[in-house]
């Protein structure tokens, strides 16, 4: 059996034949072209077809993934059109008289290879769209069929270099199990849409295709990243009885869907989606979705050449709000500029657009975009339950200004004697922080806060979540957001608003309990998240999350938060106090710390020396009772790595309290047992309770020796001069390892 280790992008478990997917290849011409004038009509018709190919895939896309991810199929109508590639394009055909395929595949390639030259992850990975873009096109010039998967008869786990997203929507999930590609990322578009195909994918890591066979027994885990080849009988049955757990898991997670989400000691939250069209309605409906907490309207307004009229936007805003009737939609007015450009409206050119004309403020300079949307929203609330909502507020002068020109709209409809709905709620996005702080005199403006912690975070912490380099800085989970997050709430409750959330976070698993501790009233997410927050939520007391969000607040860093999180959900909240991680850095004990192990020279004496120090910490009962405990278990398997380090563990009813005691010897101490050894120089000897559940022991062993997989850590923890250090060299490391 062999292991290998990917990053993993969208969850489940595929255990199958494996099928390497190899692109087919294409011969382009080398020739010259006789006629320019011709080529130029073979490539304006290929391109014709391209775009009917588009929208057929695009409404595809929506009917298997939803409206978000169809709008890929968009963007690759956009870059069809754009007009760089197309000059690009004729000026080879014109200049190098080069046939048309061959003009085309050149300047897509300059273009993507641009890209892939950028250093920002997201952009590097809209060089596979233009390729799929340049390959549809260049198929259609040769007559080459684009139907990668026609072949496939039996279900099968694919394994690629990359997969398009073309290739990846015309996949069939029935023999599709599961996605392996050695390119690709968390934001490929790719993984977008296998997360919401609900394809278990895997990406990057060691695995060689170079290695694999067709049809070899493979298992994929897009839960941890792992893949496994060759697996034995045991592993494999292993996986399937987790396969089949998750699967019922599921199942009753779908079934209680709809039911409301009330919490254990009886609290009661809304729970609803965020939604970018029509096609996405009865998707978040069948998750459970108790209303729509986000209408995203750039829809409407992103793929196309014309600026959408009152009547589309009335159209498309009434066959939402009658989908969703009598549960409440909240309407985002347009939210534009920064990284979303209208491909009919000329944006002013800034130094840095997302801090520039965007959102409200762009709409409050050019009321043509805005006037007719406000309009179209009105008329279809008429006899719903819809919500308005502005984006990209920062002060109490843009509220006032925006509730103005709404109040206009609504006098003009007076005017023209049309219906529309009078009374209706109006909120603002609560996404720069400047309006977080000033919470309290907002929510005297408006019916409700609605947070956006993408931007939020974005703009809290300077740092551009688009940008892999400086991505984590802007942790959501960061103690400094969250207490901006509670601020908002605060100051909404003091004058009886209610408050939602919107961005990311509201869906993630980790938040959940401290946002609901905080007294968070609606989360919004995407809808395939919708069935297990609500289950979630329903496990929890919202009395004992106050306790942990408290607690949450008061954390140094979003590591600290999250395994705080993490280990209160996997103890349902109890014992908050007492089980706020298990974190090495906490247990490893100042008296059971020893840098030089003198005169020791087994592991039998050095677990007894250390076992002693535990004792006098008080973490042990009895040193002796404990030391037996460790050897029971040097019988049941290897205690020793190849990297100069031991890590003896054992689980007595001499524990007191979970504990590690460290011993670092600059010679070496010769640990051997039946499973192999060899000199160690770093010696962590764990003590665990009896009673504590078998999860949280292996979570602890699993933390430390992914820890001591680190080289730097291993060198700073030989190197350090006090238990001050060691524990600075413990901490750093364990950020890097949080699951």
């Amino acid at each position: 059996m062999e292991l290998f280790q990917g990053v993993p992008v969208s969850s489940g478990i595929a255990i199958g034949p494996a099928y390497i997917y190899e692109p087919e290849t294409v011969e382009l011409p080398n020739g010259k072209c006789e006629d320019s004038i011709l080529e130029q009509e073979r490539l304006a018709s290929a391109t014709e077809q391209a775009k009917e190919e588009l929208a057929k895939l695009q409404k595809k896309a929506e009917e298997k993934a939803g409206a978000n991810e169809s709008e890929i199929f968009g963007a690759h109508a956009l870059m069809l059109a754009d007009p760089s590639l197309q000059r690009a394009t004729h000026k080879l055909i014109e200049d190098a008289k080069l046939k048309a395929e061959t003009a085309f595949f050149q300047a897509g390639e300059s273009f993507a290879k641009k890209l892939e030259q950028i250093p920002d992850e997201l952009i590097q990975q809209r060089a596979i769209d233009i390729r799929d873009v340049v390959q549809r096109v260049v198929h259609i010039l040769l007559g080459v069929s684009a139907s990668p998967f026609a072949d496939l008869k039996a279900p099968v786990v694919i394994y690629a270099n990359d997969l398009t997203p073309s290739d990846t929507i015309q996949l069939d999930k029935n023999l599709a199990l599961g996605i392996y590609t050695q390119q690709g990322s968390q934001t490929s578009h790719a993984a977008i849409l296998a997360r919401s195909l609900g394809i278990p994918a895997v990406v990057g890591g060691n695995l060689n295709l170079g290695d694999l066979q067709n049809g070899v027994s493979t298992i994929l885990d897009g839960n941890s990243g792992i893949i496994l080849l060759h697996p034995d009988e045991e592993t494999q049955q292993k996986y399937i009885e987790k396969e089949k757990l998750q699967a019922v898991q599921m199942s009753e997670v779908l079934a209680n869907a709809a039911d409301p989400a009330q919490s254990a000691d009886g609290v009661r939250v809304e729970v609803a989606a965020n939604i970018g069209g029509v096609g996405d309605a009865q998707s978040a409906l069948s998750f459970g979705a108790e209303g729509v907490g986000l209408l995203r309207t750039e829809f409407l307004f992103l793929e196309r050449s014309t600026m959408p009229t009152e009547e589309e936007q009335y159209k498309a805003y009434r066959d939402i709000l009658e989908a969703f009737a009598p549960r409440p939609v909240i309407l985002r007015t347009l939210d534009v500029g920064g990284d979303k450009h209208l491909p009919y409206f000329s944006l002013p050119d800034e130094t840095n657009p997302f801090l520039g004309l965007r959102a409200a403020r762009l709409c409050f300079e050019h009321s043509e975009l805005w006037i007719p949307q406000l309009r179209a929203a009105l008329r279809a609330g008429y006899g719903h339950k819809l919500r308005l909502m502005f984006p990209m507020i920062a002060n109490l002068g843009e509220v006032r200004r925006a509730k103005s020109v709404l109040e206009a709209c609504k006098e003009e409809l007076r005017k023209e004697e049309l219906l529309f709905e009078e009374d209706i709620e109006i909120g603002i996005m609560i996404e720069v922080p400047s309006a977080a702080l000033n919470a309290s005199a907002l929510a005297l403006e408006v019916d409700f806060f609605s947070i956006g912690t993408n931007d939020l975070a974005q703009y809290t912490f300077a740092a551009d979540r688009m940008n892999p380099t400086v991505a984590e800085i802007a942790n959501p989970l960061d103690p400094a957001l969250l207490r901006l997050i509670k601020y908002t709430i605060d100051g909404a409750h003091a004058h009886k608003k209610w408050v939602g959330m919107c961005g990311e976070l509201a869906g993630d698993p980790v938040a959940i309990p401290i946002l609901l501790g905080m007294g968070l009233d609606e989360f919004s997410m995407n809808p395939r998240q919708i069935p297990a927050a609500k289950t979630l939520m329903r496990q929890l007391s919202v009395q004992k999350c106050k306790e942990i969000a408290e607690i949450a607040l008061e954390q140094e860093s979003a590591e600290k938060v999250i395994a705080l999180s993490q280990d209160f959900v996997q103890n349902q909240g109890e014992d908050v106090e007492e089980n706020i991680d298990l974190l090495l850095s906490k247990v490893i004990l100042p008296e059971a710390v020893d840098f030089e192990l003198n005169g020791l020279t087994n592991k039998e004496e050095v677990i007894e020396h250390l076992a002693k120090r535990l004792e006098e910490a008080g973490a042990l009962e009895s040193a002796e009772g404990f030391a037996a405990a460790v050897y029971e278990r040097e019988k049941q398997g290897p205690t020793y790595m190849n990297f100069q380090v031991a890590f003896p563990h054992g689980k007595s009813a001499s524990v007191r309290q979970a504990a590690v005691a460290f011993g670092r010897s600059e010679g070496g101490i010769q640990y051997d047992s039946e499973f192999g050894g060899g000199l160690a120089k770093l010696i962590f000897l764990i003590a665990i309770p009896e009673e504590m559940q078998a999860d949280a022991y292996i979570d602890v062993l699993k933390r430390l020796a992914r820890l001591l997989m680190q080289e730097n850590f291993r060198k700073e923890a030989f190197e350090a001069l006090d238990y001050e250090s060691l524990i600075a060299a413990v901490k750093r490391g364990e950020v890097l390892v949080q699951d």
